[in-house]
């Protein structure tokens, strides 16, 4: 009988890790050109303030962002809350990433990236229409 038990516990934890865990999704920034290109992004405040209730945000958005990347900011704005990153030749940024079907850059109003020529996204649709779908749940903004 407790042998019985163990087994049912163990296929319903089983069952509970296949079914029952939220989809992730990621957004990248590659730059595949010749040179190095830098990416500002500038925070939503409201968004940050009312995500953290009250709390410092600063020491996130001076790891931001997680992943591949590892550089520090190049310069930031603790003010406007605008922060400049290097993305080297043939280098990735880890612009987003979460759980859910789809990212929602609800934290950032803007993307800017600077190079020979200079390319600037708002927030909301406008950001996401950039990024190509690579699969069910990647997107991906190729710099060439």
């Amino acid at each position: 009988m407790v042998k019985r038990n163990i087994e049912f516990t163990v296929f319903i934890l089983i069952i509970s890790f296949c079914f029952g865990c939220d989809p992730l999704y990621d957004v990248k920034i590659c730059n595949n050109s010749k040179q190095d290109v830098i990416i500002e992004i500038e925070f939503d405040k409201q968004s940050l303030e009312r995500h953290w209730n009250g709390r410092s945000y600063l020491s996130y958005l001076d790891s931001y962002p997680s992943g591949d990347y590892w550089e520090k900011p190049l310069y930031k704005d603790t003010v406007k809350l605008i922060y400049g990153y290097v993305l080297g030749e043939q280098k990735k940024f880890d612009l987003e990433s979460g759980i859910g079907y789809r990212p929602d850059f609800d934290i950032i109003s803007r993307i800017k990236i600077i190079k020979t020529d200079t390319i600037s996204f708002e927030k909301d649709q406008e950001l996401l229409s950039k990024f190509s779908k690579v699969n069910v749940r990647s997107w991906v903004l190729n710099i060439e």
